[in-house]
């Protein structure tokens, strides 16, 4: 039985079914009981353990940090960790934004190429008020990450 639950059988996200859990609301036609059913049905995936104040404390910022965060793209990425704890969430989570903000700068990079290359392509008068509107919205940047230009 052992070797066939390992071969056909998913293990369980618990990351995942602690974040359906967490952000479950009651449905209008649903009853009290109905929904306290539905939510102990849904805590059997979590795999709750005895834990210290501070692992538990770490577990909400983490389940917190998952379901507040804006990026969806972020969010996927962390629930298709199987477990996760707060550090590695939260060094996951940087990476990612950090990633984001670089893959923006080099969109904008590339357009400033695009927007040149295309003046020296056509040989004539160099647009100076697309360029300048590109420059200037790419200087008001910070060059480390990405954010409004620090004083």
């Amino acid at each position: 039985m052992d070797v066939l639950e390992n071969v056909f059988m998913q293990p369980k996200n618990i990351i995942f079914s602690r974040n359906l859990l967490a952000t479950r609301r009651q449905q209008p036609d649903e009853t009290v009981d109905q929904y306290v059913r539905v939510l102990k049905k849904l805590a059997k995936d979590c795999e709750f353990r005895a834990a210290t104040e501070e692992q538990v404390r770490d577990k909400y910022i983490r389940d917190a940090l998952i379901n507040g965060i804006s990026s969806n793209h972020i969010r996927q990425r962390l629930l298709e960790n199987r477990t996760l704890d707060l550090k590695t969430a939260y060094d996951q989570a940087l990476t990612l934004e950090m990633a984001q903000k670089q893959v923006a700068s080099y969109s904008i990079q590339n357009s400033i190429a695009a927007i040149w290359m295309e003046e020296v392509d056509n040989d004539s008068q160099p647009m100076n008020g697309d360029k300048e509107n590109v420059i200037a919205a790419t200087s008001r940047l910070c060059f480390f990450c990405g954010n409004n230009r620090h004083n």
